[in-house]
């Protein structure tokens, strides 16, 4: 059996933000989410893998900058507010981590973050 030692409510923050964005922003008939885990020595891995259609690559930062959102409207029509992945970012940050994300416009994203120990 194995535990993870980190902030539970953070980790729990983490992945509502990350899969609420993933299914919001998503145009597709059906969203779909993959999340993968692993341990390295001083660090938790996580991956999370989305079928959104993507956004180009110039924008990629801008994805984490407070009060920046890179759709007109999610899939229900309403603009976002540009809080949620900023919020990931830091508390991942304040975690002793990092979060970077590979986009691929039509194919998806990755959403791939660290937290230590």
């Amino acid at each position: 059996m194995f535990f993870l030692r980190a902030n539970r409510a953070a980790l729990f923050q983490i992945f509502l933000s990350l899969v609420g964005y993933s299914l919001k922003d998503n145009q597709n008939k059906t969203p779909q989410v993959t999340i993968a885990f692993s341990v390295a020595q001083d660090y938790y891995h996580f991956q999370v893998k989305v079928n959104i259609v993507g956004i180009h690559k110039d924008k990629q930062e801008l994805m984490f900058e407070l009060f920046k959102s890179e759709e007109d409207a999610d899939r229900f029509g309403e603009k976002g507010t540009g809080i949620g992945l900023t919020t990931v970012k830091f508390i991942i940050t304040k975690l002793g981590g990092e979060i970077k994300v590979n986009l691929e416009p039509g194919k998806g994203a990755i959403f791939s973050f660290t937290i230590k120990k």
